[in-house]
């Protein structure tokens, strides 16, 4: 540029710097979330049916989490019902 800085790094890499910024911080913070233990303070429900609002300490910080438990669950039957299973001849 004439005259004018240029925003690309000291390597001459535009975006090098990306790492040390936002985009680090929120990678940081993410694998902190995975690798810390988590303390369980609570779980609120709330009023959807099936979605429940979980409290968690993780590091040194209290979390407010979405926690989604679906409704779908499976029978298993020795006989089945009337009408269903092998056909006889």
């Amino acid at each position: 540029m004439a005259g004018g800085s240029s925003t690309a790094g000291a390597s001459g890499v535009y975006g090098a710097g990306l790492a040390s910024g936002i985009g680090g911080f929120l990678r940081r913070t993410a694998q902190t979330l995975l690798d810390a233990p988590w303390q369980i303070v609570e779980i609120a429900e709330t009023g959807d049916a099936g979605v429940y609002r979980l409290w968690a300490v993780i590091g040194a910080d209290l979390h407010a989490i979405k926690l989604i438990v679906p409704h779908v669950f499976y029978v298993n039957q020795k006989t089945p019902k009337e009408g269903e299973g092998a056909s006889e001849t």
